[in-house]
């Protein structure tokens, strides 16, 4: 395929049916000469009936959120709940859901084609699905279900009413929608539905991240970022790879990346076409592939990294860079002229821009002029052995590191960034980004225990020698980490997409805490792309009671988020699966759960569907609640009670009202800590059932 037909915009419903087998979504050329294609199916025929009255949009396909790939699109419900959700097609229910988490309440509808429709954070189902449902949670008084009728059992005609619309599970008031084949979440413009699109897409940015010893661009060890009115011509020495922010133009989907991201450079071509995703061992790959934290760090904007190492092709990437070769490497040597780096962004309706990048070499003194800090006031210094400051990624290949340091005093000059390890010991020079010093330097003999050195001279010519003691380790290797005798770490091989070093670090037990229990270990980097989890382990000191103790992690300088770990009582070790590294620590959470009691309306308000709810506002300072084990006790019967994390908010809304008069209950919040609280209270009905 040459670089130009790798852009062409031909395509076929075929493509989702075989996404497991092919490695990238293509159309053969005889049906792109007008031929008729005999494996075509109906999966992109047009619905019959839009789901919503609404095809305003609030999000769409491939949106990055904080934490998930967006698989469907939200359209708008004008921010109220309560719009009839209607079958697409004549279809029947496969699956339905409760829950305060992910998608809500959620319902999961098999159309005759094969095409399933999912619709989410709805606030009721149709009468004949909410009896059933509401049967199980009655019987089993837990809000939680995940529930697979017998099939055929609820069918629906097209148009017929599913559901309405809500907001449970995360947002306001919106529908989710997906279209699904097998295992695969399909672009849901490419699946059926439609809307009214006049946008171009636009590129926002290119992040030229450098990746050889010695690299640089725009004089930067450190990724630069290029933006639409910054001049076009970039200099640049080494390797580095693109990665490329464009968005779609369609209204209101915010930062939705476009359909096709492409970059084109000395006759190669790179591109990332977003037609579907696999929910069974692709949705890992997404942090591989677009910029999340992993290359730009804490000024990642979801950029689409256009590179693949050798041998290893993600199915949304396609190159006719050879398999044997990394895909997507951008190389200047001394002397080139400038050159032309082409970016595209194209949407589903063939709309296309493009921007042109000249790269070319440093030009006599451009060579090592590198940025200086000229900052005139003075920071604060992190004491030694401090470990926040330091930020240490891997670059491709798993044999280079990109270490930033911030927090060192103004002014410095003739900066270094050295490694007790290796053999020169003046290490590689360092420059300034305008927040912090960076520098390429060799992963060095892995692994090995040592310290990484800040050096450099300061404004009044005295010397800087700052150290950061830590362990580099080979990821994917298969063997145990053991950062210290209370911590281990295991990433084996098939649990990497491609091999990197990671660098741990701790700090040791401080008893002025009285919340630490054990040592604090830090992996870097956070955001290493993981195929499958890995697995931490932290041992809880013999002189510590288990009450309370749990293993957290935190992403950041941010909230501790509370890790699900199986607990062995002989040798005292919390263990948990995590796909995401950053900070860990055992953490003894002493306080339970607070309850505020909200006062429930007497009578329920008109509407198509029961919508009278008790409420009571819960929160917990550390651990979070414990949804299965947090409910309403009303009286004396435990009920199915929705907890909503989102709005910190406990609700039982039942299907039928009790009787009329007062009626007592308990609130039963219990922490993931285990500890429980238990509030008590009264609610009066003077109307009848609805």
């Amino acid at each position: 395929m040459t670089p130009g037909s790798a852009f062409a915009f031909r395509t076929c419903a075929m493509q989702w049916l075989l996404a497991c087998a092919v490695a990238y979504c293509g159309v053969t050329e005889a049906r792109a000469e007008g031929v008729a294609d005999p494996l075509a199916t109906p999966l992109d025929r047009p619905v019959e009936v839009a789901p919503l009255a609404s095809t305003r949009l609030t999000g769409g396909y491939g949106e990055l959120r904080s934490n998930h790939f967006h698989a469907g699109l939200d359209l708008s419900t004008g921010g109220r709940v309560g719009a009839a959700v209607r079958a697409p097609l004549s279809c029947t229910v496969e699956r339905v859901r409760a829950s305060g988490v992910g998608y809500g309440r959620s319902l999961y509808v098999r159309a005759r084609d094969g095409r399933l429709f999912v619709f989410g954070h709805l606030d009721a189902f149709a009468p004949a699905l909410a009896a059933y449902v509401d049967s199980v949670q009655r019987a089993s008084a837990q809000y939680e279900q995940d529930l697979w009728p017998p099939v055929g059992r609820f069918r629906f005609a097209s148009g017929e009413t599913l559901a309405w619309s809500g907001e449970s599970g995360a947002g306001a008031p919106h529908l989710h929608v997906e279209v699904r084949h097998g295992d695969f979440a399909l672009s849901p413009l490419r699946a059926g539905l439609s809307l009214n699109d006049a946008g171009a897409p636009v590129i926002e940015s290119v992040v030229l991240e450098p990746i050889s010893l010695g690299a640089r661009v725009e004089r930067r060890a450190s990724p630069f970022t290029w933006r639409p009115g910054m001049r076009d011509t970039i200099v640049m020495r080494g390797a580095a790879r693109a990665i490329v922010r464009a968005r779609s133009g369609i209204a209101g989907a915010g930062d939705v990346p476009a359909w096709s991201t492409a970059i084109e450079w000395s006759g190669w071509t790179i591109e990332a076409r977003l037609d579907s995703i696999s929910w069974d061992g692709e949705m890992s790959q997404l942090d591989w592939l677009v910029d999340r934290g992993r290359v730009n760090g804490s000024a990642a904007n979801g950029g689409m990294i256009l590179w693949a190492p050798p041998g290893a092709r993600p199915r949304f990437l396609r190159t006719n860079v050879p398999a044997g070769s990394a895909g997507g490497t951008l190389v200047v040597s001394p002397g080139d002229t400038a050159r032309p780096l082409l970016v595209r962004a194209r949407d589903l309706n063939g709309r296309e821009v493009t921007r042109t990048l000249w790269l070319r070499a440093p030009r006599v003194g451009e060579e090592f002029a590198d940025a200086v800090d000229t900052r005139t006031q003075v920071e604060s210094v992190a004491p030694p052995g401090e470990l926040f400051g330091w930020e240490i990624s891997p670059l491709p290949g798993g044999e280079l590191l990109r270490a930033r340091v911030s927090g060192v005093p103004a002014g410095l000059r003739d900066a270094r960034i050295a490694h007790a390890g290796w053999p020169d010991s003046t290490g590689e020079r360092a420059t300034w980004d305008g927040q912090a010093w960076s520098a390429i330097v060799p992963a060095g003999t892995v692994p090995n225990e040592d310290t990484f050195w800040m050096l450099g001279t300061r404004g009044d010519g005295s010397a800087l020698s700052r150290g950061f003691r830590s362990m580099t380790w080979r990821a994917g290797e298969d063997r145990l980490l053991l950062p210290n005798e209370d911590s281990q770490l295991a990433i084996p091989p098939a649990n990497v997409f491609e091999p990197a070093a990671i660098v741990t670090s701790y700090l040791p037990y401080r008893e002025s805490d009285r919340r630490w229990t054990l040592n604090y270990l830090r992996v870097q980097p956070r955001r290493l792309p993981l195929a499958a989890p890995a697995t931490i382990a932290m041992r809880l000191r013999s002189h510590h009671p288990r009450e309370g103790v749990g293993l957290y992690r935190r992403a950041s300088d941010g909230d501790w988020e509370f890790q699900r770990a199986k607990f062995d009582s002989t040798e005292r070790w919390f263990r948990a699966e995590t796909s995401t590294l950053g900070e860990f620590a055992l953490l003894r959470d002493a306080a339970p759960p607070v309850v505020r009691l909200a006062k429930p309306a007497k009578r329920a308000p008109a509407g198509p569907y029961p919508r009278w709810q008790l409420v009571a506002h819960v929160s917990d300072a550390l651990s979070g609640i414990e949804a299965r084990e947090t409910r309403f006790v009303v009286d004396g019967k435990p009920v199915p009670s929705e907890w909503d994390p989102e709005e910190h908010q406990l609700r039982w809304r039942p299907r039928n009202l009790p009787a009329n008069g007062r009626h007592s209950y308990e609130v039963v919040a219990t922490d993931r800590a285990g500890l429980v609280t238990r509030t008590r209270g009264t609610f009066v009905l003077d109307s009848g059932r609805q």
